[in-house]
């Protein structure tokens, strides 16, 4: 490839991404990182770029539009796929009301129930390969102590939501929210003055990948 040619390459690649912001791109490309497996390291060494160029671009910041187009290519993408209009599908998740059923908390993974003291209705609006879960939570009685890798935010719909952080109690009322690392052994009940359970949203996190 000639000096021209290269020079052509770069400024075609240039003008794809100023139709779009850094962001977007950057963000675009770590998520085509993740499908496929890819390291940051790994996918540097394939695109024979430095890590840290890597890092820059995933970051958003500038680097040179060569450097966009040689991991574009080591991952066989297009670099005009992460220019053109987002498919709605993989960027937005929306969750009806009438959807979901409801699930033991202690038990997600053994189907739906009905009558446990503590259940969950797990939300459809989760993003494929996202790192955000959210689900509406109902507690009638105090449930057993849990401690799992992440972060978890709740927000209290209706009730009185006592929440019991590393050993320490806070009340939340409707409206109230709170947000902890959830690898601190926790657990929920419901107020005992209370007159019927806590409902609440609940959104984990467990962080991304690198």
């Amino acid at each position: 490839m000639t000096t021209g040619d290269l020079a052509g390459q770069e400024a075609e690649v240039a003008a794809l991404l100023a139709s779009v912001p850094a962001g977007t791109v950057a963000e675009r490309l770590r998520r085509a990182r993740l499908r496929q497996g890819l390291s940051v390291r790994k996918l540097a060494s394939a695109a024979r770029v430095d890590k840290g160029s890597v890092v820059r671009l995933e970051a958003g910041e500038s680097v040179r539009p060569l450097t966009v187009l040689k991991v574009c290519q080591a991952m066989g993408i297009h670099v005009a796929a992460l220019t053109k209009a987002a498919d709605q599908g993989a960027v937005v998740r929306v969750h009806r009301a009438e959807a979901g059923e409801w699930h033991g908390l202690a038990d997600l993974g053994g189907g739906p129930v009905t009558g446990a003291t503590a259940l969950t209705k797990i939300l459809d609006s989760r993003l494929d390969g996202g790192s955000i879960m959210s689900n509406i939570v109902v507690v009638t009685a105090p449930t057993e102590g849990q401690a799992v890798a992440g972060e978890e935010f709740v927000y209290v719909l209706s009730g009185v939501l006592l929440l019991t952080v590393g050993g320490q109690e806070y009340e939340l009322a409707v409206g109230d929210s709170a947000c902890f690392w959830s690898s601190e052994r926790h657990c929920y009940a419901p107020d005992a003055g209370s007159a019927g359970p806590v409902q609440f949203l609940c959104v984990t996190t467990h962080g991304r990948n690198r």
